[in-house]
Order: C-alpha cells, then structure tokens, then sequence
C-alpha cells in the first residue's frame, strides 16, 4: 500500500494516523485531499499540548487523532448549519446532520467508520470555499 514520505517521518501528521490503525488511510486520504486544495501548506502542531494538526497558512481544516479510541475529529472553517444548508439535496445531507458548532465559526466532524471518508472530503472542499470567499464586515454607525 502507498504511503507519503512524511509518514515515515515521526512527528508528522501522517505518522500520527498510525494510531488510527485500520483508519490511518482514510486520515491520510482526507489530510492528503486538504493539501491539494491548497498547495504549499503544511499540518502543524502548534502550542506545548498541542493535540490538533492545523494547516498552514490557510486554516480551514485541523485534524485530532484521539487518544483512547481510532477516532479522528476534523474542524472546518464554517458554521455548521451552513454545511447542513449546502448539503440539502446531496447524498451528504445525513451525514451533515452529525457535524457539531466548535468555537467561534468552526464545525467538528467525527469520523470513526471507514464509510465517512466520502462525506468528510465533501466537508473539507466547503470549508476550503468558506475559508476562501470574501468575508462580510459589520459596518460600525
């Protein structure tokens, strides 16, 4: 099976899937999809305890690996309910309907079925359009 240089690598986001064990590929699959969204960025640990792989510099996705279980939570730039509402009419919209409000304008996803690798892409590639069109400013009066 096919694997990136990186996940050779200790350290690296790819060897933190390792943990995921019959799941590493999906990982792997999702982080490598985000980085073709977004050529020439990198996943980073950021802080001392820092437990989520955020890409850099456009932050639209992180990935946790969890700890105890082969669980993986990504973040996605953008309101929940937004993914619902443009998810209305796909084979995803099940799926969106398991998507959680993280801080400020960030949604979570678990993923802990192979089966969710689909749905996860689709989220990924919104939030990388979210991250992407032009942001609305309040006008101060």
């Amino acid at each position: 099976m096919w694997q990136p240089e990186e996940a050779m690598e200790p350290g690296s986001i790819y060897a933190d899937f390792r943990r995921l064990g019959g799941m590493e590929p999906v990982g792997a699959a999702l982080a490598l999809f985000a980085e073709s969204l977004s050529p020439g960025g990198e996943f980073r640990l950021e802080g001392e305890k820092a437990k989520k792989w955020i890409y850099r510099p456009n932050n639209f996705v992180t990935f946790q690996v969890q700890t105890r279980k082969p669980v993986m939570v990504i973040t996605l730039r953008g309101l929940y309910v937004e993914f619902i509402n443009e998810a209305k009419g796909t084979l995803f919209y099940k799926d969106s309907l398991a998507l959680d409000r993280d801080m400020g304008t960030y949604s979570r996803y678990r993923i802990d079925r192979p089966n969710q690798l689909l749905p996860a892409a689709y989220f990924i590639k919104l939030a990388f359009d979210h991250f992407n069109r032009p942001r609305r400013r309040s006008s101060k009066i």
